[in-house]
């Protein structure tokens, strides 16, 4: 296995890895090892209703389960986009227009990626990368 070159795996062994990863990224092992819930709750002090949190708040190292997998996902999607824009340079497209449109799904998907993740770590952290001059 160790003489094995990455770029002979076929198709389905690289998305099978590739998910595999996504998977490990999302924190699956976290979650079922702590049994961390699903969402959390908040109550509203306006309404006095208690309303569901996607994000735990102020935690980095804490996560629920739909946050986790949000997360994993556009990992995957920015993934996605350096596959497809390999896919674009290696000549697999069979034609300019073809060409065009894997470069520009791939660099749309890894600004997707980017952007949301930040977001997501904002949404964590309050104040991350927020300059305070």
């Amino acid at each position: 296995m160790a003489d094995r070159d990455w770029k002979d795996l076929s198709g389905s062994g690289f998305s099978s890895l590739f998910l595999v990863f996504c998977l490990l990224v999302s924190g699956t092992v976290y979650d079922i090892k702590l049994n961390a819930p699903t969402m959390g709750s908040i109550p509203d002090p306006k309404a006095g209703i208690i309303k569901p949190q996607a994000f735990m708040v102020g935690r980095i190292n804490g996560q629920y389960v739909a946050e986790g997998i949000s997360a994993g996902f556009l990992v995957f999607v920015g993934g996605l986009g350096l596959v497809l824009l390999h896919r674009a340079d290696e000549g697999s497209a069979s034609n300019r227009n073809n060409r065009f449109l894997l470069i520009f799904a791939g660099f749309l998907s890894i600004i997707i990626g980017f952007n949301l993740l930040t977001a997501f770590v904002r949404i964590k952290i309050p104040g991350y990368l927020l300059s305070s001059v």
